[in-house]
Formats: structure tokens, C-alpha cells, sequence
């Protein structure tokens, strides 16, 4: 496939963008476009491994990249068009116009929130694909995490409240993304979270409250060691000491110096 001219790729988008107050002929005239850089020379049969089980045009990562951020200004300037145009992106069967969609969501207004929070709670646990998810997590949390963080909190307690593993996880990657953030700083709300999973800790849950624990304990060793103390003394399971034993690689000298201590006394 010949290089992506960069400059005729924006005509091109901007050619397409008159039609963004009609969202299904929008996401048409992106399918169309998408097809004219999809690889025609890829054959299923030579691929090492797929890279989604969802339908696949092989767009070069450079285009779904600049139509994002051309699409994105018109979903600034024109937000209530912008929720229709991202319903039907991400109801679209092909991987590059869902990622589209996923990518898109950090354009979308926050006034109403709701707007965008249920958009995230609809599709995190729908769609299975994970770079789409990933993309959903890292884009679509974007303006949650920055603006309105304690938002991003009751919607990691939506998730975590749930009984499937799935919504655990997703309440949990959700939270990876909130205290990664630099001006993160309530500590508490996330300890308060996550304290019931260890009622049955899962070894689906294991990685994810993993990263968590991380997180916190990179921002605050002593809060995180007290709140661990806390935990092997209320739910003293094998399981759980298995678990942080395991886990002690992951932490600083100092707070393995710590919490092995208070593994050894329990």
C-alpha cells in the first residue's frame, strides 16, 4: 500500500465533515473513506496473528489518528450532533471505525456528564475488543479524570458494585486511570473501593487491584501500608496473605521491609 499523504487525507476528512449533523450517513462516508486506505494487499492466510476478531480494513494507524482529530474539533463545536455521530461509530462492526468512536468520546461535552458517563457504562463491558476497550479507558475517561474526578469515582463504584468479574475489572482499570493522574489525591474514596473485593479476592482480580495497590502505594507508602495492615487483619484468608506475598516484588524496599513484617505477625 503506497504511504498516507497527509495533506490529502485532511481535504479528505474535511470533505466528509458536512455530513456530520447526519450521523449515519457520517459513519458511512467514514467507512468509505477507511476503505479507500484499507491494505488490498493483505491476505488473511499470511497474517501471523489478527489483531481483533472484529471486521478489519487495515488502515494504517496514521489515518484513524488524523481523523480523530479533525472529527474531534467538529464534535466540539457541534456536541449534540457529536452524541449521535459516536453512538453509531461504536455500534459500526469494523475495528478502526469502533476505535474511531471509542477515541472520540474525550470530545464530547461534560455538561451533562451523564452524557459522556453513560456512554462509558454501556460500552466498557459490551464491547470485548481489547484495544477498543483500552481506548474507551484511556481516551473516553479522559475529561472524567481531569475535570470531574469524583465523577470518576462513582463510576468505578458502579462497576465495582456489580457481581461479574467483567465489571470488577473494569471498575478496577477504571481506578488505575483516576490515580495515575499527577493531581490525584483522595486516597481514601479509593481505599474505601476496593477494601470489599478482598471479602473473595479472584484471581481475575488479582492483576488489576495489583496496579492499584501500585498506584496508591507510589503516592502514599504509609497510607497503603496501614490500609493493607488493615485488611490482613480483617480478612485474614490464605488467600489474601498469598496474594501479597506474591505482590511484595512490586512495592519499594522499604514497604516490602514493611508489609512483610505485618505478614510474619498476622
Amino acid at each position: 500500500m503506497p504511504a498516507v499523504q497527509l495533506a490529502r487525507l485532511k481535504i479528505q476528512v474535511d470533505e466528509i465533515s458536512w455530513l456530520f449533523t447526519r450521523p449515519e450517513e457520517f459513519c458511512a462516508a467514514v467507512n468509505r473513506l477507511m476503505q479507500t486506505y484499507a491494505d488490498v494487499l493483505f491476505h488473511e492466510g499470511k497474517a501471523v496473528k489478527p489483531v481483533s476478531l472484529l471486521e478489519i480494513y487495515h488502515v494504517p494507524p496514521l489515518v484513524v489518528r488524523q481523523m480523530r482529530l479533525q472529527i474531534g474539533q467538529l464534535c466540539l463545536e457541534n456536541p449534540q450532533a457529536a452524541l449521535g455521530v459516536v453512538d453509531v461509530l461504536l455500534a459500526d462492526p469494523h475495528f478502526e471505525v469502533k476505535l474511531l468512536g471509542a477515541g472520540l468520546l474525550r470530545y464530547l461535552p461534560l455538561d451533562p456528564p451523564e452524557w459522556l458517563e453513560t456512554r462509558l457504562t454501556d460500552n466498557l463491558t459490551a464491547i470485548q475488543d481489547a484495544s477498543v476497550r483500552q481506548m474507551l479507558l484511556d481516551e473516553g475517561t479522559a475529561q472524567l479524570r481531569r475535570d470531574r474526578p469524583a465523577r470518576m469515582l462513582d463510576l468505578s463504584a458502579s462497576f465495582l458494585l456489580r457481581e461479574s468479574s467483567l465489571h470488577k475489572r473494569t471498575g478496577l482499570q477504571l481506578l488505575i486511570r483516576l490515580v495515575r493522574e499527577d493531581n490525584f489525591e483522595n486516597l481514601p474514596a479509593v481505599f474505601n473501593l476496593i477494601a470489599p473485593l478482598f471479602n473473595r479476592l479472584t484471581s481475575e482480580l488479582q492483576p488489576d487491584l495489583l496496579e492499584v495497590l501500585i498506584l496508591l502505594a507510589r503516592k502514599s507508602e504509609n497510607e497503603t501500608l496501614f490500609f493493607l495492615r488493615q485488611t490482613i487483619h480483617l480478612h485474614p484468608a490464605p488467600a489474601v496473605k498469598r496474594f501479597l506475598r506474591r505482590s511484595l516484588p512490586s512495592f519499594s524496599p522499604q514497604m516490602q521491609t514493611n508489609l512483610l513484617a505485618v505478614l510474619q505477625q498476622s
